[in-house]
């Protein structure tokens, strides 16, 4: 929070429905929206130097929910993301729920998702801000990577072919883009419902991180530059 009031930018949080009940979700958003004084969490977070509350719009319900963030269905999912989102209490500020969407090119998540979630309610009335988007590309060239790892391909050490399939892969977004919105028009006519791209980029082997073993430093060069314009 500190951070992204030192950046001018707005937080985005992710509940954790893999692991945690639907009632702790409710107490994040009590501990970061309560008005100062108003309730014991915000006593907490008063406690730890914010007495002011931090007014947290933006709130990822789950994260990746079709892989490591539950293994659910489409359809399971739709049923934990009503849950975890019904009576939600606001605080303050208006809330922007964003359930986990689909990986690459799985329309049959996002129509699967929407499908349910419009047998209670419509999609544009179901209280979604946006729907999540991932896609990492890898250097294909050089094998698919193996499950739980990142790419194949080395962050800074790399020949022409390299370029060339990392930007062939980067390339593949429009699509993805176009094709889940395309699905979601299905549901959504009017598409009241965003499309959010929140986790997206090159991802190579290990071994250029400036911390070994923190893949997240892994080191960027101007072909990541190009990939991202």
């Amino acid at each position: 929070m500190r951070f992204c009031r030192l950046a001018g930018a707005e937080p985005y949080l992710a509940a954790n429905l893999r692991s945690l009940p639907a009632g702790e979700f409710d107490r994040w958003v009590e501990y970061c929206n309560s008005p100062e004084g108003s309730t014991t969490l915000a006593d907490l977070r008063k406690a730890g130097g914010s007495p002011q509350s931090f007014n947290v719009q933006y709130w990822g319900v789950g994260n990746e929910s079709w892989g490591g963030g539950g293994e659910f269905t489409a359809q399971e999912y739709a049923v934990e993301f009503r849950r975890f989102s019904s009576w939600l209490p606001s605080y303050g500020p208006e809330l922007h729920l964003i359930p986990s969407g689909p990986n690459d090119d799985d329309w049959n998540w996002t129509r699967g998702f929407l499908e349910e979630i419009s047998r209670k309610r419509s999609a544009d009335r179901s209280g979604i801000y946006g729907l999540a988007l991932h896609h990492y590309a890898w250097d294909l060239s050089r094998g698919i990577p193996q499950i739980g790892t990142t790419g194949n391909g080395d962050a800074i050490k790399f020949d022409p072919v390299d370029w060339y399939e990392l930007l062939h892969q980067g390339n593949l977004m429009e699509g993805l883009i176009e094709g889940h919105w395309q699905v979601m028009g299905e549901f959504d006519k009017n598409h009241a419902i965003k499309l959010i791209v929140d986790e997206w980029g090159p991802s190579y082997k290990a071994g250029s991180e400036a911390t070994p073993g923190d893949l997240l430093e892994q080191t960027p060069t101007l072909r990541d530059a190009i990939f991202a314009a």
